[in-house]
């Protein structure tokens, strides 16, 4: 039965033959598996750089949000210091009843309290320094609560103080 592989008679050569039909066929089974894998490599490398490159704008636009986060927070504290200008304030002068809306000039009613509407803004609370209450409206804000905001900008207020301007 196994007469037939011999070649010539001789085993060597029988078993060299063996060994390049052997070597041959696995040649091909590489072949055919480079084939398949070469090009699911070089797909699986381009979505990765395409993976790269939408990781890169993602951490772009993460850092632009950072960014322009840090901006409006600035931009927070900027309005939240408000500064007050200091007027000093003349000794000899009369005084009047600023809290009577008859006695001053208004301009427009830009100097009227934001809450009633009635009375001279005078009085500013601390510590955002928001200008907008006569006497009564920030007392009464104080003696209705116990933990006060401001009506602005909704900062806790710890104190208020009357400004002359």
């Amino acid at each position: 039965m196994w007469r037939g592989i011999y070649l010539r008679g001789n085993p060597f050569l029988t078993l060299l033959s063996w060994i390049m039909i052997m070597c041959t066929f696995l040649l091909c089974v590489v072949n055919i598996f480079l084939q398949r894998t070469v090009p699911r490599n070089v797909q699986n490398r381009q979505r990765n750089g395409h993976n790269r490159n939408e990781e890169d704008q993602n951490d772009q636009e993460n850092e632009n949000i950072e960014n322009r986060l840090i901006e409006v927070q600035q931009q927070r504290l900027l309005n939240r210091q408000h500064h007050l200008p200091v007027v000093m304030a003349n000794q000899n002068e009369p005084t009047h009843d600023e809290d009577n809306p008859e006695n001053i000039n208004l301009d427009d009613n830009l100097q009227l309290c934001i809450i009633c509407i009635e009375n001279v803004r005078n009085f500013a609370v601390f510590p955002c320094g928001h200008l907008h209450f006569c006497r009564l409206c920030v007392e009464n804000l104080f003696r209705s609560r116990t933990n006060v905001k401001c009506p602005v900008c909704n900062i806790h207020i710890e104190d208020y103080r009357r400004i002359y301007v």
